[in-house]
């Protein structure tokens, strides 16, 4: 029966050494120096662990690899030496040659590299939106393969802001606003004109009727810069004050493109609090000059009680060279001003440390790394080199057999 995802680099070390009968897991019992270990556990003879390698594994030695040189009672002397005298009760591994913890850790990323294309750490994004007209967008960088595409078809949610007078509450020095009903996403937008007078953490503002969002969890909108900015150069403000003077919701907007409408999702930080909205506002956080910036209408919504409906399978595509989906026919108009949500998958990645975490089955990564490791070990009479060889097959077999147990995700379409 497969292990459970999710086991580090160094769970996963561990095991595969104990397959290989090459590792011996310890701890100190007293303190050591930084080129001895002292551990009342070991028993053999003066010179039987001579040529092992050692990884310490917890504390100041976390890590750090050397090699006995040398054996007396229950002290291992090694070189090079630890840039601190080994801890009591620090634990380590001890690896027999020709295994050693940093081949076993680059064959278990080979055994996840084995498994490229046939496993995938599931992803999931929503920030796309459709507007009725637009049918190419590009993928989240996430993504190495895509399965399943949905638009939201319904969503618990109230206006905040309609967005169809331009905002005058407070509108501080080097700010103007006007509506603009050529360039929107839906309906008309307005313009903020940003002079390089402006200051930072400049604010215009709209008064609104009392309102209680404590129900929703998100804010949405389309909005545009006419110039790149950071993520939280700008933020948008809701308060139960006048002029968004002390806001309750100081929300982020995410990088923006220069010249690129997006659709902003953005969660609320205090729903609880927000019970009586009266002010709206934009703060222009950071001082970047003279740009415009669009809005379109604002809404909270309540995230759970979206409603999704898949797209058919003929209806979607991927250009792997240009890594855009494709939207086929009538979708766009079908989709409409429409939240999607991409379903798929990334590449699994590679451990580069002990603590992280596995992102496809462990079984697998055991037995492969199993078989690539006995396949290292040539030595040995004839005899010896075929148990080994049966061996190399069996744990093969095991490795082909939990690959096989993958699960099969229908309509999977390749992004890179």
């Amino acid at each position: 029966m497969p292990v459970i995802v999710g086991r580090t680099r160094a769970q996963l070390r561990v095991a595969i050494g104990y397959n290989l009968a090459a590792i011996y897991v310890s701890a100190a019992s007293s303190v050591g120096t930084t080129t001895t270990i002292v551990d009342n556990t070991l028993v053999g003879g003066t010179n039987d662990f001579v040529g092992r390698w050692v990884i310490g594994t917890s504390g100041t030695v976390d890590g750090q690899i050397t090699r006995v040189t040398a054996f007396s009672g229950t002290t291992l002397t090694v070189s090079p030496a630890f840039t601190v005298a080994f801890p009591s009760a620090a634990t380590y591994e001890l690896w027999t040659p020709p295994y050693n913890p940093v081949l076993i850790n680059e064959l278990i990323n080979q055994a996840i590299l084995d498994a490229t294309g046939h496993a995938f750490d599931p992803e999931e994004d929503v920030s796309l939106c459709g507007d009725g007209r637009q049918a190419s967008f590009t993928i989240p960088t996430e993504f190495a393969m895509l399965n399943l595409v949905s638009y939201r078809v319904s969503v618990e949610g109230t206006e905040v802001e309609a967005v169809t007078a331009a905002w005058a509450e407070l509108v501080q020095s080097g700010l103007s606003a006007v509506m603009d009903t050529e360039d929107y996403k839906t309906g008309q937008s307005m313009k903020v004109t940003v002079t390089a007078a402006a200051a930072a953490n400049a604010r215009i503002t709209k008064a609104i009727t009392a309102l209680d969002i404590s129900g929703y969890d998100y804010i949405e909108f389309w909005c545009k810069s006419s110039i790149a900015t950071l993520a939280a150069g700008i933020h948008l403000l809701l308060d139960d004050t006048a002029q968004s003077a002390s806001a309750l919701e100081t929300l982020a907007l995410p990088a923006l493109v220069a010249g690129t409408w997006k659709f902003v999702r953005i969660a609320l930080a205090t729903p609880e609090l927000d019970t009586a909205l009266i002010s709206v506002g934009l703060r222009f956080t950071t001082d970047n000059g003279a740009q415009t910036f669009w809005l379109g209408q604002i809404r909270a919504v309540r995230d759970d009680s979206a409603k999704w409906q898949p797209l058919a399978h003929m209806a979607w595509s991927v250009d792997q060279e240009g890594r855009t989906l494709k939207l086929r026919g009538t979708t766009p108009a079908a989709i409409g001003g429409r939240l999607i949500k991409l379903r798929g998958g990334d590449r699994p990645g590679l451990l580069t440390t002990d603590a992280a975490v596995n992102e496809i089955d462990d079984w697998f990564v055991i037995c492969r790394a199993t078989e690539l490791g006995l396949a290292q070990k040539v030595t040995g009479s004839d005899t010896e080199r075929q148990i080994r060889q049966g061996d190399i097959s069996r744990w093969a077999r095991r490795a082909d057999s939990a690959r096989g147990a993958f699960p099969v995700l229908a309509n999977a379409r390749m992004v890179i």
